[in-house]
């Protein structure tokens, strides 16, 4: 049973919890695929913006780290995903 008041609210998205997970296992994770050699060579993300990301301080105003952990869950979501699937690169090739 729940009260009308809760039955009639309008649907909303739920929030992920970065903040927690980002201070427990999650953040030595992102620390570990961050600064591996695999993800350094790919190359898609600036590396001097991830350690910016990897090294701010976990103090931080609640807007700027929850901006923080909103960019370490994209990239690391995006990094174990091209390595869940075994993505490789290929040289560009130009039309003829």
């Amino acid at each position: 049973y729940l009260p009308e008041s809760i039955l009639d609210l309008p649907k909303r998205g739920m929030k992920v919890p970065l903040k927690l997970w980002f201070t427990q296992a999650l953040g030595e994770r992102a620390h570990d695929v961050l600064l591996s050699k695999t993800f350094r060579q790919r190359g898609h993300f600036s590396p001097i913006f991830c350690d910016k990301l990897l090294q701010d301080d976990v103090r931080a105003p609640d807007l700027r780290r929850r901006r923080r952990d909103e960019w370490l869950w994209l990239i690391l979501m995006s990094e174990l995903w091209l390595q869940t699937h075994s993505y490789v690169e290929r040289p560009l090739t130009t039309a003829r």
